[in-house]
């Protein structure tokens, strides 16, 4: 087990940066949380041309329930506009996931199962073969597991 949040309350904090060649001609995830199982959830930067009410170079957040239907929530937040550092928090609290970006809260979702103590990607798609890697830096990254934050 390397991460193992569990049922637990959880909170990544992560630092990202537009490396001035972001092509948004596919998705780009940030990071994944199991994905390769059902629950689980994504973090991603929004794909050119997609119909599902979202801007291109959104950042969203996509979880899968465990019955394999999906949920999404977009940000408003556009990545790739310029070059600064830019703070994504993800936090579990008695079963309630937000998305902050910016110290700005921008999403939140009921989802209160047990995720997978396997299959978490940071920086690329979590099926490696595909080749979608993150086009940008990840500066930091910070994990608290039994922190959630409102």
């Amino acid at each position: 087990e390397i991460i193992g949040f569990g049922n637990n309350d959880f909170t990544v904090s992560i630092w990202i940066k537009n490396n001035g060649s972001f092509d948004s001609s596919e998705f780009r995830n940030i990071m994944s949380f199991g994905w390769e199982n059902y629950p689980s959830f994504t973090l991603s930067v929004n794909k050119t041309g997609v119909n599902n009410g979202y801007q291109d170079r959104e950042i969203q957040i996509t979880y899968k329930k465990p019955d394999g239907t999906s949920l999404s929530g977009g940000s408003n937040f556009i990545f790739g506009n310029d070059t600064n550092d830019h703070n994504l928090i993800i936090s579990r609290k008695s079963g309630i996931i937000r998305l902050s970006i910016d110290g700005v809260f921008k999403h939140q979702v009921d989802f209160n199962y047990l995720l997978s103590a396997q299959n978490y990607f940071l920086g690329r798609h979590n099926n490696q073969s595909s080749g979608q890697y993150f086009k940008g830096y990840i500066k930091k990254l910070d994990i608290w597991i039994g922190t959630g934050f409102d």
